[in-house]
């Protein structure tokens, strides 16, 4: 880090297994915060089922890693704090702080208790039903890969995660970065209305099967959705 500002070097790195799941060593101890970015490799689809080829790098930002850390998720949604906190940083804030201020900016966006990069996502109706925070953010996955599946946002492919990031960035839902526009594939922006109205619209599609529960109807998807659309 340079005044609090992301930067510097690498400390260590490695490979997901088939699963996603990931462990590496330090090959140096950080003496301050650390950002995880994972770019590349393919994954499969909650609402489809089909393959999706890792187009957009996603990162998740951890304040102190010279002791190590577990349990950690890389999602959209943590990389929407890495995105709010660059811009905080950036502004002057202190990383350290502006992790902690982008953690509680986003978990409150999607209503949730915890940081989003300390939440496993869980598939089943049971976490869903419970209104966990693993049960939330595996519904906000779900719904946001449904949402790159409609071509609602004009993509279908995974770069629309870190459009959606940008978007974030600045503090507002509003398709823009600063005022900017936010390029999503070759000639589109991203919609002024995708973090609010696309994003809910995109619970209507969620299928029951993503939770191994065909019982669930859109209906309830809405109704177990009404936590994460704040």
């Amino acid at each position: 880090t340079t005044a609090g500002t992301p930067g510097g070097g690498v400390v260590g790195s490695g490979t997901t297994d088939a699963s996603g799941k990931f462990s590496f060593h330090l090959d140096s101890t950080p003496t301050g915060p650390v950002a995880i970015v994972i770019s590349g490799g393919s994954y499969k689809s909650e609402t489809s089922g089909k393959t999706v080829t890792g187009t957009s790098e996603m990162c998740a930002m951890v304040v102190d890693l010279s002791m190590g850390r577990t349990g950690l998720s890389i999602t959209p949604l943590s990389d929407m704090v890495c995105k709010r906190a660059t811009t905080l940083a950036g502004l002057g804030t202190k990383l350290g702080k502006a992790i902690g201020d982008a953690d509680t900016f986003i978990s409150g966006k999607f209503g949730l208790k915890a940081p989003p990069e300390g939440v496993e996502p869980i598939f089943t109706s049971t976490e869903l039903k419970s209104s966990s925070d693993s049960g939330k953010l595996a519904l906000i996955l779900a719904t946001l890969d449904a949402l790159r599946d409609s071509g609602t946002l004009g993509s279908t492919g995974d770069d629309i995660y870190g459009a959606l990031s940008k978007d974030y960035s600045d503090g507002l839902a509003d398709g823009k970065d600063g005022g900017i526009g936010i390029p999503l594939g070759t000639g589109t922006l991203l919609p002024s209305t995708a973090l609010t109205t696309d994003f809910a619209g995109a619970l209507t599609k969620v299928p029951g099967s993503a939770f191994g529960d065909t019982a669930l109807t859109a209906s309830d998807m809405v109704n177990y959705g009404s936590g994460v659309t704040t």
